[in-house]
């Protein structure tokens, strides 16, 4: 049996939300309810981002528009913020749609494109007033992929 020292051991919070990898969006009003805890080594994170890890909040994804890197089911790790800091993978709020998508800014252009990893799965380009229902819910940070240990 293997043993962690407490202190190292992080909790965090799995919500009821299902983030879509898809089309569509899981509709939210970005008041998630609780479903469970998930309890995790802060040693698997540089030593510099454990005090933002307390901060995470995690999701269900839900589709395959993000596959290879994000499946159905599994927990999506994102650090809560407001604001688009680089070109990375964030859960955004479309018009009440909760998504997982790479996200693109172009501040010259004022334009956000939402990409997906599965090319069967167009981007999505908005500007102008359309860029008004698009709000960050936070940069994923993690995923941590769920596996039928049957199959291992």
């Amino acid at each position: 049996m293997f043993s962690t020292p407490t202190q190292s051991i992080v909790v965090l919070p799995v919500y009821n939300i299902r983030a879509t990898c898809g089309l569509g969006g899981a509709n939210c009003d970005e008041v998630f309810d609780l479903i469970q805890n998930v309890s995790f080594d802060s040693k698997l994170f540089p030593a510099a981002f454990k005090t933002e890890l307390k901060k995470c909040k995690i999701v269900i994804a839900s589709g395959r528009s993000m596959e290879d890197e994000i499946y159905d089911g599994d927990y999506v790790l994102y650090l809560p913020q407001d604001s688009w800091s680089k070109e990375g993978i964030y859960i955004i709020n479309v018009g009440g749609d909760l998504m997982i998508k790479t996200v693109l800014y172009d501040k010259v252009k004022a334009q956000l494109t939402l990409i997906s990893n599965n090319a069967t799965y167009p981007a999505q380009t908005y500007s102008g007033q359309e860029l008004e229902k698009v709000r960050m819910v936070g940069k994923v940070v993690a995923v941590l992929h769920k596996y039928d240990c049957k199959h291992i």
